[in-house]
């Protein structure tokens, strides 16, 4: 009987051993992947995260710059990451919502904050795949139920911007209501600019002011004052 133990307790030892030796080397091999998305399965841009991950040697302090290399990670943060066992990793993710470039419109200042699912602002981990360009009269502290109302146009916005392929904008938010775009786009699509915007975004256009420049006849430069639809007394 003691000798069975002495055996048992020899083998728990050489196993913690090598289990200790294995934890600490850069051999890891991802095998297993938990994804954690508020309950949520994991989307196919996530997926393609893991599928990168999965086989490849790395060490475990890596794993962060690793999934950071991914395009798709523009839309994720990596919030924890566990190694269970040598061949058993688990990494749980937070979504993002674009991210919201706020600028003060005044100066060169600018910080990037990401849109939480509640509505509010916090600093951003990464930069997002749509950026918008906030003035200065978007502040932090304004009316929570006032950012809810904007937080869902803005991001409209920025999936518009995208499907349109119009180039690099910028929103400035002159209050709640009422905002500025500045975009530039080919003259040929600038016919058509006006509706697709309404049609997308849903906002009545105020003014829109083209302006063609010398330097470069093929871009258009567009100043369209967007404001957003008033609210029904109950609605």
């Amino acid at each position: 009987m003691k000798h069975l133990l002495k055996l048992v307790s020899a083998g728990l030892l050489i196993a913690g051993a090598i289990s200790g030796v294995v934890r600490y080397t850069h051999w890891l091999r991802v095998v297993q992947v938990e994804c954690s998305l508020a309950g949520s399965d994991c989307p196919p841009q996530l997926e393609t995260v893991v599928k990168d991950l999965r086989g490849q040697p790395m060490l475990f302090t890596d794993v962060e710059a690793q999934v950071a290399q991914d395009q798709a990670y523009e839309t994720f943060v990596l919030a924890s990451a566990t190694r269970l066992l040598p061949s058993t990793l688990r990494l749980e993710f937070r979504l993002l919502d674009p991210t919201v470039t706020v600028s003060d419109a005044t100066t060169a200042d600018s910080q990037q904050w990401w849109i939480s699912p509640q509505g509010t602002l916090k600093p951003s981990p990464k930069l997002g795949k749509h950026v918008v360009v906030l003035g200065e009269q978007l502040r932090i502290d304004q009316p929570q139920h006032e950012w809810q109302r904007l937080r869902p146009k803005l991001l409209e916005l920025a999936a518009s911007l995208d499907q349109l392929e119009l180039q690099p904008s910028k929103v400035v938010v002159i209050d709640q209501t009422t905002f500025r775009l500045e975009t530039a786009t080919t003259p040929p699509m600038l016919g058509s600019l006006t509706d697709s915007w309404q049609s997308l975004a849903r906002m009545e256009l105020l003014s829109n002011s083209p302006e063609f420049q010398p330097f470069d006849p093929a871009v258009t430069l567009i100043d369209a004052r967007f404001k957003l639809p008033v609210l029904k007394s109950g609605g």
